[in-house]
């Protein structure tokens, strides 16, 4: 089994920059639309269509044929039963949150305003199919495994006379998950 750790590094308004790495060595870098996830709400109450970065969790990895992205495209497919807003979707390459609808784009670095340069997309597209796709064609396990940067508990509120949904009462974020027994 492949473990592949999606680590979101900051929270942006706009949009997610994030490391891939296996066994600890990073693979590509990620972007993503903006984080919205409230940890412990349900998906359909925070989710903005094709603008929402995916829910932070367990995915598995497959390759899948894509009408827009073409054969052999790496798709994340939620754990039955999660609570996702979708059912699978790709990971490909892009350069901005414009190049998106909520599937993590790929890159082999960020600029300063965490963009995919120009010319950057596809090479970390290919070091990490060049990191999965072998197993996978030999019916390997691969697992992505999705973390909101270090202390998230939820966007900011923008406004402050925006409503953000209430956290239930006794809901735990992810770092409070971690420490219970």
């Amino acid at each position: 089994m492949i473990h592949v750790v999606h680590q979101r590094t900051k929270y942006r308004k706009d949009r997610t920059p994030g490391e891939v790495m296996i066994s600890g060595q990073r693979i590509c870098y990620s972007l993503e639309d903006e984080l919205r996830e409230l940890p412990g709400v349900p998906v359909a109450q925070w989710k903005v269509k094709g603008k929402t970065a995916i829910p932070a969790g367990h995915y598995n990895l497959r390759l899948v044929d894509s009408p827009r992205f073409g054969k052999d495209t790496l798709a994340l497919v939620p754990a039955p039963g999660a609570d996702c807003g979708f059912a699978e979707l790709r990971v490909h390459g892009g350069n901005d949150e414009d190049d998106t609808e909520g599937c993590p784009l790929m890159g082999a670095e960020l600029d300063a305003d965490d963009r995919i340069p120009g010319g950057k997309s596809q090479p970390g597209l290919k070091a990490l199919r060049a990191a999965v796709v072998p197993a996978l064609k030999a019916g390997e396990e691969v697992v992505w495994d999705v973390r909101n940067p270090p202390g998230y508990v939820g966007p900011p509120a923008a406004d402050p006379e925006a409503t953000v949904p209430p956290r239930p009462r006794g809901a735990k974020t992810a770092a409070t998950r971690e420490d219970a027994p």
